[in-house]
């Protein structure tokens, strides 16, 4: 399972996981953001390209971290000795959890993006011209891209959640899942660098 924490210094977050789901997020990831070479590509999904950069560049240091060049820490499991005595092999006691750390702005603008980015897979999975049938559409509800993404996001608004009161909590939520909210033509130097 995906685990987001705070940092230390309240800087950001540690994004950590098991090898399979580091790679189930960065996977989703790539399935949600637009690239030139997509088929469909026209002037509405056109403008998703700069914000789908943002996206892929924590999917790569998502990606990085599973291969184990960024932050390995172990924890564990539960496993006991007599776990292996009845299975007949033996069995590790500690399982291993890949992380990276992510400042705060970036992983921010992601999240916002990420809300977009999705909402615009759900349109093209629903094939329907009325949004208020989207949301329920099947293949909407039982898309494992969206739901390993929202699980992402909702381990993100637990760990802001901790750091901030709850009036500034609502606030940050008001904005940042805001469907007036457009984080297509965001470039800010302190993000891009």
């Amino acid at each position: 399972m995906i685990q987001v924490t705070n940092t230390p210094a309240l800087t950001g977050v540690t994004i950590s996981g098991e090898y399979d789901d580091l790679n189930a997020l960065v996977d989703a990831i790539y399935e949600v953001t637009i690239s030139d070479y997509d088929e469909g590509l026209n002037k509405t999904t056109a403008r998703y390209l700069n914000i789908s950069l943002h996206v892929l560049g924590l999917a790569y240091d998502i990606r990085h971290a599973a291969q184990g060049d960024r932050d390995l820490t172990t924890r564990p499991n539960g496993l006991q000795e007599w776990h292996a005595e009845a299975f007949g092999a033996a069995l590790p006691a500690t399982t291993v959890l890949y992380s990276v750390n992510v400042f705060y702005p970036q992983v921010i603008l992601v999240t916002m993006a990420l809300n977009d980015l999705v909402k615009l897979r759900m349109r093209r999975l629903a094939k329907t011209r009325y949004d208020f049938e989207v949301p329920f559409d099947k293949t909407v509800i039982t898309d494992r891209t969206i739901a390993v993404i929202r699980l992402f996001q909702s381990g993100l608004m637990s760990a802001i959640g901790e750091v901030l009161t709850k009036a500034s909590l609502t606030r940050w939520l008001n904005i940042v899942y805001d469907r007036a909210t457009d984080v297509t033509g965001i470039t800010h130097p302190f993000i891009d660098t």
